[in-house]
């Protein structure tokens, strides 16, 4: 729950899709090997700071927080 006069009641989960790829080469049997991986996660609804002013219960109030915010991890 968020706090009085400061969250934002109205605001939903966030949405992150996740992805890896890996790959494993054996250059000499038994003496060398390299591994290598990588990954990607990439976010949608994320929660973000907002100065727009809303209605809610019939008063005008800063929203403070929205889910237009997206997001991007790569690794």
């Amino acid at each position: 729950s968020s706090l009085p006069g400061f969250g934002n009641p109205a605001l939903r989960p966030e949405r992150w899709m996740h992805a890896t790829a890996g790959l494993e080469w054996e250059a000499v049997e038994g003496a060398l090997e390299l591994d290598a991986s990588a990954f990607a996660k990439l976010g949608s609804s994320v929660i973000s700071p907002s100065d727009r002013v809303i209605e809610r219960d019939g008063a005008r109030v800063a929203e403070r927080f929205s889910n237009d915010g997206v997001g991007r991890v790569l690794g």
